[in-house]
């Protein structure tokens, strides 16, 4: 190999390398920019806003590089932008790709009181079973009782590994199981009644398909039910808000 075959092959070593560095460096000032801007126009009570940066985020940042932080930014700023079913979605990717405590060696935390005092996976089921909570309120106001008892069920179910680190979570098990119960036995009155209620596509309440996107609620009076559940679940929003700051992503 000539002298100048070698020079030639270096620089275009060189320069390839060049080219992927710069690429990096362009993603990663993409992806902080992104949670910077999703933090600021959800502290700013931009939730739309907010739900699209963090979205940028989610495709530029790798899944090794925390990218459930992302996820978990989205789908909390689409939950308080009243996106309620893509928030939940949003939050259950987030669920799968954060680190888990059952694999971590750090001792997990008692007696948390605020958001960031909590583990990570710990952080997005909180804030994934208020989600699933304020759902399962407007199936409720809408007369769906099995489906809102199985909704409730599913953010009991969301955040009880999280009740052993402080009293939040433990309220909030508390909560959805205490509705949970009370939808179970409005299901069974309304059965006695002889006119139980089926989501709006038609599907038996009892079978194993999801609850009814709250978009298919579209009736005046399954509205004004679902106003008077929002009332509500502003309200306990409002509760949550005991549970500190974690950038703003937190109720």
């Amino acid at each position: 190999m000539t002298h100048t075959l070698k020079q030639k092959i270096a620089l275009a070593v060189a320069l390839a390398v060049a080219v992927a560095l710069v690429f990096v460096s362009v993603v990663a000032g993409v992806g902080i920019y992104a949670m910077s801007s999703g933090k600021s126009n959800y502290g700013e009570n931009e939730y739309p806003r907010s739900a699209q940066s963090y979205g940028i985020g989610t495709r530029v940042i790798p899944e090794q590089l925390d990218q459930w932080e992302a996820y978990f930014g989205q789908g909390t700023a689409e939950i308080r932008a009243d996106a309620v079913d893509a928030g939940v979605d949003t939050l259950s990717v987030a669920l799968k790709r954060v680190p888990k405590d059952a694999d971590s060696d750090e001792p997990e935390p008692t007696g948390a009181e605020k958001l960031e005092d909590f583990t990570p996976e710990c952080r997005v089921r909180i804030n994934l079973a208020v989600g699933q909570e304020i759902l399962g309120d407007r199936l409720y106001a809408a007369g769906y009782f099995d489906e809102a008892r199985r909704t409730f069920e599913g953010a009991s179910a969301t955040v009880a590994q999280c009740v052993p680190q402080g009293e939040p979570p433990k309220q909030q098990k508390q909560d959805t199981d205490d509705k949970a119960k009370d939808a179970q036995e409005q299901h069974q009155a309304q059965g006695n009644d002889g006119d139980p209620k089926t989501p709006p596509d038609g599907d038996d309440p009892t079978g194993d398909d999801p609850p009814p996107s709250t978009g298919d609620l579209k009736s005046d009076e399954l509205k004004r039910r679902a106003e008077e559940a929002e009332r509500l679940s502003r309200e306990a929003q409002q509760r949550d808000g005991e549970f500190g700051d974690w950038n703003g992503e937190n109720w």
